[in-house]
């Protein structure tokens, strides 16, 4: 395990902090801004709750004891700046040491998350398969990808790990004690990410293992139902004091699964299927196997994985909206069965045992390189690239030195961060929604795309037609001054007519 917990944290260091002091994940400028105003207006109320408070309220708790008490121990004036946002994706930090510590707390909850996989599978199965999927949670591209943002996901997780821990407990004993710590972790799951709070269904599935079918002992379930909204209400107790801003919010981010995010829409079961293989390889198809033979009930553990897994996925899958992140949850619980399966596989009732010894080492050996392999080659890959100096460094940097100053720039979405203190910025979420006339009228001299916005479009060119044949429009209007494709992310900088602000 120790080797494990040090390839984990090297990989989830690997790449953390390489973007500051700007920032190009687009949701973490909005969760610090709102950190920074909790500590800063010394309000607990974060006034938004797209997501609920559990993590704003670790991440303030965090900043004062980080910076608030030594600068009150020393007597001193402090403060941390907001993020300075011209675009989605293209962001700025004077405080990147507070964005240091936000993701650091991300990465320990992930950290944590390691070890609880590792007591799951080692209480619900065997010592070995503990291990197996430990190490397998260590280098998971999407768990990997995830743990390095000011972002819940990584919480949801780590809240979601304990209530299954507690679960087993459950089914073994049957005791008030872990149903009311069950029932807490599910608090906290939901308090984290409200999609969390389906993990509910896990401790349905233990009661039902340690008491049967018959509704026997339901008080037990009420009480763990009581304790989880308990602690619900007390990670996010603006939930009722703020209750109208609590329901606008929450239930914009349902609204905005259900509608429509464009190059994250369709697919469904399909497109998370799809991703699970992909970044999982052959453990993807143990898992199921897995799955598929815990029909039977033997296997505690199984059930309860299975449990949460099948109907989260079907209900993930029936939002519009589909990404990574929201597949996170499903991740540890396959990780857990392919384990499982792995070390059946390797036991004397295993399906080989029949076959020679030499050949089944061999076999099992293989198998056990292509579980580690296929995701350590995507962790590895995924980390090099955001280590990888792209477009939106060189673009940024020839911009600052070749555009003539106080320039009007156009920029949409995941554009490179244009100083504004040098230049004016008109900002749009994609450049599309202006017409190369529009910028002409609005003496708009340079018109800066981003692969992050047009490239979702003209990766899916029968999907967003419309989207691509105005992006060419618009291209062809324009006279192109520089392109960029550093880091294999494309940047193009275009000028609106030939004589605009003494152009280079």
């Amino acid at each position: 395990m120790p080797l494990i917990f040090a390839v984990a944290l090297g990989l989830r260091v690997w790449g953390a902090f390489f973007d500051l002091p700007y920032i190009y994940h687009p949701d973490e400028p909005v969760n610090i801004k709102v950190i920074h105003a909790m500590v800063m207006d010394h309000d607990p109320n974060p006034h938004y709750f797209r997501y609920p408070s559990l993590v704003y309220d670790l991440d303030v708790a965090a900043t004062w004891v980080y910076f608030g008490l030594p600068a009150i121990l020393s007597d001193k004036q402090w403060a941390i700046s907001d993020p300075l946002t011209l675009a989605m994706g293209t962001t700025y930090t004077s405080s990147p040491d507070a964005v240091v510590l936000y993701r650091s707390l991300t990465i320990c909850a992930a950290l944590l998350s390691i070890v609880l996989v590792y007591l799951i599978g080692r209480r619900g199965h065997s010592e070995r398969a503990g291990v197996i999927a430990a190490a397998l949670m260590a280098v998971s591209p999407v768990v990997v990808a995830e743990s390095r943002y000011v972002t819940p996901d990584s919480y949801v997780v780590l809240f979601e790990l304990l209530t299954i821990l507690m679960c087993l407990r459950i089914a073994q004993s049957g005791r008030m004690a872990h149903y009311l710590l069950a029932g807490g972790a599910v608090g906290a799951t939901a308090a984290s990410k409200y999609n969390g709070a389906l993990i509910c269904l896990t401790v349905v599935a233990a009661h039902a293992l340690h008491f049967g079918p018959a509704p026997r002992h339901w008080e037990k379930l009420l009480m763990a139902g009581a304790c989880s909204a308990l602690v619900f209400l007390v990670f996010t107790p603006f939930a009722l004091l703020d209750a109208q801003t609590f329901i606008t919010d929450s239930m914009y981010e349902f609204g905005h699964y259900a509608s429509h995010h464009q190059g994250m829409e369709g697919g469904g079961s399909t497109w998370y299927l799809r991703e699970l293989w992909t970044g999982m390889g052959v453990a993807a198809v143990l898992a199921a196997g897995k799955a598929a033979g815990c029909l039977g009930g033997r296997s505690a553990l199984c059930v309860v994985l299975v449990s949460f897994a099948v109907p989260y996925l079907l209900f993930i899958s029936s939002f519009h909206v589909h990404n990574d992140r929201t597949m996170l949850p499903i991740v540890p619980c396959a990780l857990l069965l392919a384990a499982m399966m792995f070390v059946d596989l390797a036991s004397a009732r295993s399906p080989l045992h029949g076959v020679a010894p030499g050949l089944r080492w061999a076999a099992l050996a293989v198998l056990g390189v292509a579980l580690l392999l296929i995701p350590v080659r995507h962790t590895i890959e995924q980390s090099i690239a955001i280590t990888t100096i792209d477009s939106r460094t060189t673009a940024r940097e020839w911009i600052d030195s070749t555009l003539p100053d106080n320039a009007l720039i156009a920029i949409e979405s995941y554009s490179p961060f244009v100083d504004p203190t040098r230049f004016r910025i008109v900002q749009s979420e994609r450049a599309i929604d202006h017409t190369a006339s529009w910028y002409e009228e609005n003496s708009v001299d340079y018109v800066v795309l981003s692969e992050g916005m047009f490239g979702r479009y003209f990766g899916d060119p029968r999907t967003y037609a419309p989207e691509v044949s105005r992006y060419l429009q618009l291209m062809q209007a324009m006279t192109l001054v520089k392109r960029f494709n550093d880091g294999g992310y494309e940047v193009a900088v275009f000028q609106t007519s030939p004589g605009a602000a003494n152009a280079p």
